[in-house]
Parts: structure tokens; C-alpha cells; sequence
């Protein structure tokens, strides 16, 4: 690949990727939306920060406030503020930590981690079929470049996380 071409393909790749929050975003309300999971405030949908809460809270069963934070990446304040509106809204619990009182645990509740299973069964539905849409040969391919892409963008990343003002969830 010569210079031209390398810079080309990376233009690509810049527009591809800036595509992809918007796409997830997408993704995962029309998910949302069709398995009927609803916030429980009337007439709104479950915001990104709290179906990415949602979902990882799902995975690790307890988790910190800390924890949470840095498995969405955001700010310890921002993520206890997702975390009190779940709270809020019933869907998460919360306790102090037994074995160390400065720290805050947190769960879903049933009716919260079956919806998420729903969501997580659903998404794996959906990108079954994103990949299925591949053409076979170039499945493995596929899958290969993108774990590629995503560790070396990892890798370059900046190791210092800048502390991100506090969403309006």
C-alpha cells in the first residue's frame, strides 16, 4: 500500500468509526424500544449511560461505585449520579460495602437483570445477523480486523483519562 492509498484507507477508517457511537446508540434503543423496556419515567426510554450500567452491572452481578466508573468510563461523580437515578427508578440496589465502609455496592434487581438478559440475548441476535450479512468468506477475516483495530487503538490511546463533566443522564 503506498502513502496515498494508506491515507485514504485511514480517512475511511476515521469516518467509519466516528459512525459507530451513533450506530450503537441506535442499536440498542431500537433494542430497547422492541423489547419494551421502558424507563420509568412516562414517554422516555432508558438513557445510553443507563443501559451501558444496565448491561455491565448485568456482567459483574455487585459492583462498586468506582468500578462502575471506570467500566463506562466515566467519572466517579457521573457515574454515581447514573446510579442514584436507577436507584431512583427501582432498578438497581445499593448497600456500603461490609468488608470496607467506604465503599458503596451495587446490584440490579430481578425484573432489572432479566430485562438485561432479554437485552443481551437480543443484541447477540442482531449481531448474528450483522455478521451473517458478511460474506462467509470473509467472516473471519472480518472479526480478526476488528479485534486488531480495537487493541491498537487501545494501545495508543491516551493513558491519562481526562475526569468528564457530569452527564445529564
Amino acid at each position: 500500500m503506498n502513502s496515498q492509498e494508506r491515507e485514504a484507507a485511514i480517512d475511511l477508517l476515521i469516518e467509519d468509526l466516528s459512525r459507530l457511537p451513533a450506530i450503537y446508540k441506535h442499536s440498542l434503543t431500537g433494542l430497547c424500544q422492541a423489547l419494551q423496556i421502558d424507563d420509568p419515567n412516562p414517554g422516555s426510554i432508558l438513557s445510553m449511560a443507563r443501559i451501558k450500567a444496565l448491561v455491565l452491572l448485568s456482567k459483574r452481578g455487585r459492583a462498586t461505585v468506582g468500578e462502575m466508573a471506570h467500566g463506562l468510563d466515566v467519572s466517579i461523580a457521573t457515574a454515581s449520579q447514573i446510579l442514584d437515578r436507577m436507584v431512583d427508578d427501582g432498578w438497581v440496589a445499593r448497600e456500603t460495602n461490609p468488608a470496607d465502609r467506604r465503599q458503596v455496592l451495587v446490584w440490579l434487581l430481578p425484573h432489572a437483570q432479566e430485562l438485561a438478559q432479554q437485552l443481551r440475548v437480543a443484541r447477540r441476535r442482531q449481531v448474528e445477523a450483522a455478521f451473517d450479512a458478511i460474506p462467509e468468506q470473509d467472516r473471519a477475516q472480518t472479526a480478526r480486523v476488528v479485534r486488531l483495530l480495537t487493541d491498537a487503538l487501545r494501545a495508543t490511546a491516551p493513558t491519562a483519562r481526562p475526569e468528564r463533566p457530569a452527564a445529564s443522564d
